[in-house]
């Protein structure tokens, strides 16, 4: 691939980068575009929760006739992780790099490991593009292009290339981890409240119901003076519609001021 092609190509991957935070089944075609450009055969996209020793998030492109044997027999033996804590946020890193990283040694017992013998070498795979994207005592995250051998040696305008996507898949995957961290409190809040015997109704400004719990859709169901008519709840008795109105209408602009206006209200 082209400099000009792949600078043409830089913002399209950016954008998608970003639509991948709302849609997470942009992630694959996405990686799938890093992985070209950056001339790879496989890319590795996770977060991993360190306390759980499990991901949080992971993504890979490539022929899963390599990627299913890397996950199912040889991922506890990939050696280079422990270094990932001394990494540079953003910076791109070879299998040198790791080397000078982890010591002396480190260059000999990844070529006697089992991985290597086993998964690397019968694939023809030789090098990688390997970032850090979150060093967190909690969690970290990493993206990783794998190259072979049939690929020319990796460049420093491959690093540079590493470098200019790096911050933008960083961004994506921080804020689309803390949309999930959001989301699984949600969901404990909204099991709770489905839980609850007393009725919970969620309305939007114009009464428009967002949410009824099981016992509120009882209450639905067989009330004649609490209904919910094209969505809407409305009340049979005039006076508690209207003071239940005007209760949304004060929480949506003084949550404050809320308590004393919207309790104590009659329904009949």
């Amino acid at each position: 691939m082209s400099a000009l092609t792949i600078n043409r190509a830089l913002p399209q991957i950016v954008e998608a980068i970003y639509d991948s935070i709302a849609d997470l089944d942009r992630w694959r075609p996405t990686l799938e575009a890093i992985c070209r450009v950056a001339i790879g055969q496989l890319a590795m996209l996770a977060v991993v929760d360190t306390a759980a020793n499990a991901a949080r998030f992971s993504i890979s492109c490539g022929d899963p006739a390599l990627l299913e044997p890397l996950q199912r027999d040889y991922g506890a033996d990939v050696p280079f992780f422990t270094a990932v804590p001394r990494m540079e946020i953003d910076q791109p890193f070879t299998v040198d790099s790791f080397y000078a990283l982890q010591g002396p040694d480190a260059r000999q017992n990844w070529i006697e490991s089992r991985i290597v013998r086993e998964w690397v070498e019968p694939n023809r795979l030789d090098d990688f593009l390997w970032v850090a994207l979150m060093k967190q005592p909690s969690r970290i995250g990493t993206l990783m292009v794998v190259t072979d051998k049939d690929r020319r040696q990796i460049t420093g305008e491959d690093l540079e290339l590493m470098s200019q996507l790096a911050p933008h898949v960083r961004r994506a995957v921080t804020i689309g981890d803390l949309f999930e961290a959001e989301r699984r409190k949600a969901e404990i809040f909204r099991s709770i409240l489905e839980s609850l015997d007393h009725p919970v109704l969620i309305v939007a400004d114009d009464m428009q119901v967002i949410f009824a719990n099981p016992a509120a859709e009882a209450l639905l169901a067989d009330s004649g003076s609490v209904s919910c008519v094209r969505g809407q709840l409305s009340f049979a008795y005039a006076a508690a519609n209207a003071a239940i109105g005007c209760a949304v209408q004060l929480g949506m602009r003084d949550e404050f001021a809320l308590g004393p206006a919207g309790i104590n209200i009659p329904i009949v």
